[in-house]
């Protein structure tokens, strides 16, 4: 499903990412203090490649979570906020759908998922100002990840668990 080659170069740039945001720490620019807006349904569409979900499932298998559950919380999701549903705004581009990420835990930090692990798109979401309670947050540019299409994130985990063997 994905090449060796195609991890390394997602762990390499969310090496990056992670030293970007480590260099922002150090200017009060964190998540501390925040209420995450970015993992709900008011902010989130967050899409991720078919390398990132795979990765994410294989943590996720090696913390014995259980899939099935995870399944069905994506099930859950793509329903709740109908994600199933295309909608294109002109010819050929489709919609960005919002949600609110399962994985939030409705608390500050609230994702209960390691930075290590994480998609690219949250670790490039960081605040601009110090104590802007996700008012003020932005991406940062990062190198493109592209191995395909890109899902909202139950979507692309939905479609890595119908292919997990277990290993890469």
């Amino acid at each position: 499903m994905c090449s060796q080659k195609q991890i390394d170069e997602l762990s390499r740039i969310r090496g990056q990412l992670l030293i970007q945001m480590q260099e922002l720490g150090k200017k009060d620019l964190n998540c501390v203090g925040c209420a995450a807006p970015c993992c709900t349904f008011h902010h989130n569409s967050m899409r991720i490649t078919l390398t990132e979900g795979i990765v994410l499932v294989n943590y996720l298998h090696s913390q014995a979570i259980d899939l099935t559950d995870i399944a069905e919380k994506c099930h859950a999701t793509i329903q709740e906020y109908r994600l199933d549903k295309e909608l294109f705004i002109k010819s050929g581009v489709r919609l960005r759908r919002h949600y609110t990420c399962f994985f939030f835990t409705n608390r500050e930090l609230g994702c209960s998922i390691p930075a290590e692990y994480k998609p690219l798109g949250c670790l490039a979401f960081n605040p601009t100002e110090p104590s802007g309670k996700g008012q003020t947050c932005r991406s940062m540019s990062y190198p493109e990840f592209c191995d395909g299409e890109k899902l909202e994130i139950p979507q692309m985990l939905l479609k890595v668990l119908q292919n997990f063997s277990g290993v890469l």
